[in-house]
């Protein structure tokens, strides 16, 4: 027999593939560069752009990041930038793109994430004046060009004219009344 103990060291045996994910940002969006994240529960090899597909008027795919975090909750970044105002840009991870360290090919099928909406053009208005009138109160009619965050009401408009205050703002998107109160 041997003439002292042998030591050997711990094999790991992976013959799964790494859970993946495929996340997009927000929409709408204004960012020049979308980030959409690939979570995984084991590093990658060979995560690169060719590994995604794009749709997006004028979109390119970005070089990943390196992983943050750590496994089982490791995520990359993948820039998404050059798309087009008014783009709907979906990330297509394409089917067994990337590794683990053990060769474990993943994802099993494709994942897509999106769409997103780039939108860098603020939205428009205008302002329809009632005929001249001794009446009170006058209404305005306001037309906004899309769908906006959040709401409007008195404070977003400055009012001009002897006496003359906001009463009250009504919406019927993408219309809304404008009624002053009070003119002399």
């Amino acid at each position: 027999g041997p003439a002292g103990a042998a030591a050997s060291s711990e094999t790991l045996i992976d013959r799964g593939p790494p859970t993946l994910t495929l996340t997009a940002p927000s929409t709408p969006n204004n960012a020049s560069t979308l980030n959409f994240l690939v979570g995984s529960t084991e590093a990658l090899t060979g995560l690169a752009a060719a590994d995604f597909s794009v749709a997006g008027t004028s979109c390119v795919v970005g070089t990943p990041s390196a992983p943050a975090g750590s496994a089982p909750n490791l995520v990359y970044t993948i820039p998404v930038g050059s798309c087009a105002d008014t783009a709907n840009v979906s990330l297509t991870m394409n089917q067994l793109s990337v590794t683990d360290a053990a060769t474990n090919a993943a994802p099993p099928s494709s994942l897509t994430a999106g769409p997103v909406l780039v939108d860098r053009t603020a939205p428009n208005g205008t302002i329809t004046s009632p005929a001249a009138s001794r009446d009170d109160p006058i209404t305005f009619s306001v037309t906004i060009t899309e769908t906006i965050q959040g709401s409007i009401d008195a404070n977003d408009f400055n009012v001009s004219g002897t006496g003359c205050s906001i009463g009250a703002v009504t919406q019927n998107a993408p219309t809304y009344s404008v009624t002053l109160v009070g003119c002399n």
